[in-house]
């Protein structure tokens, strides 16, 4: 068999995007050199790879099995390129993060410093749910993952900061008044779709005070909410990470309930026992060198709701 590391690539591409036009723009490639190197590629198999069934392309079984292995080949020479960089005092090749939606509120200010730092560096940062950041995680498809809540899997962690969910409205409390937490079930509630570990905390909450929700509306981002709090829709539960410049600028408020904020904590994670990338040690040791720097940003006084 003659295939060369140029082809693996393109071909783990393809089983991404099962699209031929997408791998060849992701590559920065044309599509018909695209084409040929696939064509070259499955020469060296009797067993098609893909197939096409009314006109989408697809993997075979044997191409799905080809194109893991091929993926490992590439990471494998991955590791030897980094390695090699290691021993030259450089640190290069990709560091890839997932954060769970809310992440998007802090990961830019933590991965700014480092990538000043190692501006080769080849960096992508994914927004997702937590079941989506977690199937990357447990896939090996990533190197960290940022997350609020320590999920129930075997894993290793560096805790960054305390986060903290709160109820959030668009009217200012009356001074010194305490809801019970009976009152949420009396007023329209938004919720994030199921799968955000936003959900997931305020579920439990509603869970441990037995409330029951009469009215609800559910959105799919943090966004989304805000937007439809400051048009009277109703009060979420939220990470107040999530609303400090609508806090500052008066747009949003912070009831203050019995039995909240709750408290969970930002990690960065990943899979015990895996051996991290020269660039995500970095990443780690750089976010811990800023670490009084992050603290202060998103635990000052800012975090206070103007009343």
């Amino acid at each position: 068999m003659k295939y060369t590391l140029h082809q693996l690539e393109i071909f783990v591409r393809l089983s991404r995007t099962l699209s031929v036009t997408q791998t060849a723009e992701e590559l920065n490639l044309s599509q018909p050199a695209v084409s040929i190197q696939l064509k070259n590629f499955q020469s060296n198999f009797a067993i098609p790879l893909t197939e096409i069934v009314h006109k989408r392309l697809y993997l075979t079984e044997f191409g799905k099995t080809v194109a893991v292995k091929a993926a490992e080949v590439l990471r494998s020479t991955e590791g030897v390129n980094q390695c090699l960089a290691a021993y030259q005092g450089e640190i290069t090749g990709p560091l890839r993060i997932s954060t769970v939606s809310t992440g998007k509120y802090i990961a830019p200010y933590l991965l700014a410093p480092f990538i000043k730092q190692h501006p080769s560096l080849d960096i992508s940062l994914n927004v997702s749910n937590k079941n989506t950041v977690l199937q990357e995680l447990t896939g090996n498809e990533i190197d960290l993952a940022l997350v609020s809540i320590k999920p129930e899997l075997r894993v290793e962690e560096y805790v960054l900061m305390e986060n903290e969910f709160v109820l959030v409205g668009a009217k200012p409390p009356v001074s010194a008044e305490v809801w019970s937490p009976d009152r949420l079930g009396s007023i329209p509630i938004l919720f994030r779709e199921p799968g955000s570990a936003t959900r997931q905390m305020m579920e439990r909450y509603l869970q441990q005070h037995g409330i029951t929700v009469k009215r609800s509306l559910e959105l799919t981002s943090n966004e989304a909410i805000k937007q439809s709090i400051k048009a009277g829709l109703g009060y979420s539960i939220m990470p107040k990470v999530s609303i400090l410049p609508d806090l500052e600028q008066g747009k949003l408020f912070i009831q203050p309930v019995r039995g909240l904020p709750i408290r969970s904590q930002w990690s960065f994670i990943w899979p015990e026992g895996k051996q991290l990338s020269p660039q995500a040690k970095a990443f780690l040791e750089n976010v811990n060198e800023h670490a009084h720097e992050h603290l202060v940003r998103f635990q000052s006084k800012r975090m206070v709701a103007k009343h």
